[in-house]
């Protein structure tokens, strides 16, 4: 009986397979791939029977029954039958049995670098994680009842990923405060932005003290991330330092940009005024040729203080750094000192060099000149000043630093109705001048960035949730926010900001609502996008308008790099030496105001090498000669 019953499943598996390869036309799988290399008996008996007629009588017949059915019937049932079952029997089912689809294992590396990024399928998590994310919101009187979790990026961010995020948005002035007690508790959250900011030590220590997980040990999960510092580190000089503490340590993910070099303050003049004197703007390229222009506008278009580019920490965004030296002082509220750079190697600080002297006779002389007004000092941090608003709406100044969306809207406001602001080029000291620092177009805002407790439970999740936003679908997602609320398809096809965002009916900074409505790139990590920034109305002529600002020779030889770093010794060391900073400020203000005059500059010099000028700087020589021992090894 039950060799009956074996004969009749043997039987009907044979018809289901001659009804399949019936269905195939008559041909299967091994011959169609081999074209009679690996055939059956059957297929060798039919080649020694009918090789002599086809060759002399059915010639054509046998083209037509043998060789075009196998060119026809091979490629699709290969590609149907074997590439995608494959794909569906190895992958799937190992994704589904962990609750995972993370990257580890499915990158190529080269050494300690990926050799593509990583497009996620997902929801990349299926387990109904939750993550807990320590951050900052810098409006939040606009927040939702439910906070962050109300947002509508959030929640679809959350829905695409799998992995539910519990937000706890804590206050700028309750952020010091909270990680202190947070780390007494030691109770740290899984994802914390701007951590090393809060922590008693540095990041190497946080790390070696258990804080900190070190992402570098789970590279594989991020490479996204890693991808695209590699990719770009050439046109960053300074990408791996501010990425990497050391080549087998990583501290955290950091705000990345696609577009370096957007956020700077320019340099505006009055178009209008140098039409009437007959001066082509592109022209205009050293400081001569502006203290030049600066007369003509006093005297024939009556511009009283006709120049406005110095606040009360002088130079805000290095626009003057034609004087290859930092030109931005401490204030009471923002600390320089003692914004180090290099010559040959050798570290000079801020304000006590003869480039620096320079700057400061320049400066001076422009007060002393009443180009620039006498209040300048009143105008604290930069442009928004209202006196200074309302003198370059009012003629008084012609040339005045300004953010590029205010040149571009100037006209609007002033009193004038054939007000024209244009941007001017990055001023150089003499033609053709090759500038040693001062441009910085770098990918990195050095703001945002997200640590990883090191007591996190799923650190390959929370590494993964946070390379997702650098990869395509991941970072267009949280550089953008959702259609609908931030952005719309324009007239031209374009992205572009709703009315809702740009003209907020609650008066909201259109930078301040990205800010809570996409990612916060001012406090959390991912890959910005710099058309998402200036997609407002005409938003876009910003990037040639930076292409215009920074079309002058450049080397960056004297720039500082951002990687080096004072190691606990050091800094103790160091902060003997603190006093210096106010000494600086105090009489660097004076030799600009005229109360001290310039013949004292060596002197003063000489009071710094006092208090320990050269002694501080040779602290700052050790770590930048530790930092290239560290680079080059």
């Amino acid at each position: 009986m039950k060799r009956k019953q074996l004969c009749c499943l043997l039987l009907a598996l044979a018809l289901i397979a001659a009804f399949f390869t019936g269905c195939a036309g008559n041909t299967t799988q091994a011959p169609a791939d081999n074209a009679g290399q690996t055939a059956p008996a059957d297929a060798g008996s039919a080649q020694t029977e009918t090789t002599e007629p086809a060759q002399t009588e059915t010639t054509e017949p046998a083209q037509t029954e043998t060789t075009e059915p196998a060119q026809t019937e091979t490629t699709e049932p290969a590609q149907t039958e074997t590439t995608e079952p494959a794909q569906t029997e190895t992958t799937e089912p190992a994704e589904e049995d962990t609750g995972y689809k993370f990257a580890a294992g499915k990158v190529v590396w080269d050494g300690n670098w990926p050799t593509t990024g990583y497009d996620y399928e997902t929801p990349f998590c299926t387990t109904g994680e939750t993550l807990t994310y320590w951050t900052v919101c810098y409006t939040p009187q606009y927040l939702p009842d439910e906070g962050l979790d109300g947002i509508d990026f959030r929640i679809e961010e959350q829905r695409r990923t799998g992995v539910d995020i519990e937000y706890l948005t804590i206050s700028t002035e309750a952020r010091a405060e909270s990680f202190a007690t947070l780390l007494a508790a030691d109770d740290l959250p899984d994802l914390m932005n701007q951590a090393d900011s809060y922590y008693p030590g540095t990041e190497a220590e946080a790390i070696e003290e258990g804080w900190f997980a070190n992402i570098f040990d789970y590279k594989e999960y991020a490479p996204n991330y890693l991808h695209y510092i590699h990719e770009h580190m050439d046109e960053d000089v300074n990408l791996y330092d501010q990425t990497f503490l050391n080549n087998h340590t990583i501290t955290k993910f950091m705000h990345l940009e696609n577009i370096g070099g957007l956020d700077a303050s320019l340099i505006g003049i009055r178009a209008d005024w140098l039409d009437k004197l007959g001066i082509d703007k592109d022209t205009i390229d050293t400081i001569p040729e502006i203290e030049e222009v600066c007369e003509l506008f006093r005297s024939e278009m009556g511009a009283t203080y006709p120049l406005s580019v110095i606040f009360e920490p002088l130079d805000t965004d290095s626009y003057l750094g034609c004087f290859n030296t930092y030109t931005r002082l401490s204030t009471s509220g923002t600390s320089s000192y003692p914004s180090p750079n290099l010559v040959d190697g050798k570290v000079n600080f801020f304000f006590s060099n003869d480039d620096a002297r320079n700057y400061v006779e320049t400066i001076a002389g422009w007060v002393a000149k009443g180009y620039e007004s006498p209040n300048w000092m009143s105008f604290g941090m930069g442009y928004d000043a209202p006196e200074n608003v309302s003198n370059s709406d009012n003629g008084i100044t012609g040339i005045s630093v300004m953010p590029y969306s205010t040149i571009t809207t100037k006209a609007s406001t002033s009193n004038d109705p054939d007000c024209r602001w244009e941007l001017l080029k990055k001023p150089s000291l003499y033609e053709g001048q090759v500038h040693h620092l001062g441009i910085r177009r770098g990918l990195c805002n050095g703001f945002g960035k997200t640590h990883i407790s090191a007591s996190c439970a799923n650190i390959p999740l929370a590494v993964t949730w946070c390379d997702w936003r650098y990869c395509p679908e991941g970072s267009d997602l949280a550089a953008w926010g959702l259609e609908g609320t931030l952005w719309e398809i324009g007239e031209d096809g374009q992205r572009v900001a709703t009315e809702w965002a740009y003209n907020n009916p609650e008066g909201q900074n259109f930078g301040f609502i990205k800010c809570m409505y996409s990612q916060n790139f001012l406090a959390e990590h991912g890959l910005g996008d710099g058309y998402a920034v200036y997609s407002y109305p005409g938003g876009y002529a910003v990037f040639d308008a930076f292409a215009y600002w920074y079309d002058v020779p450049y080397d960056g030889a004297y720039e500082w790099p951002r990687g080096v770093q004072l190691d606990a010794e050091q800094s103790n060391e160091f902060m003997r030496y603190a006093d210096m900073d106010t000494f600086i400020a105090e009489n660097v203000q004076a030799f600009v105001t005229g109360e001290k005059p310039l013949s004292e500059w060596d002197s003063y010099v000489a009071t710094l090498e006092s208090m320990g000028l050269r002694e501080a700087e040779a602290i700052y020589q050790e770590a930048y000669d530790d930092y290239l021992a560290r680079k080059n090894a």
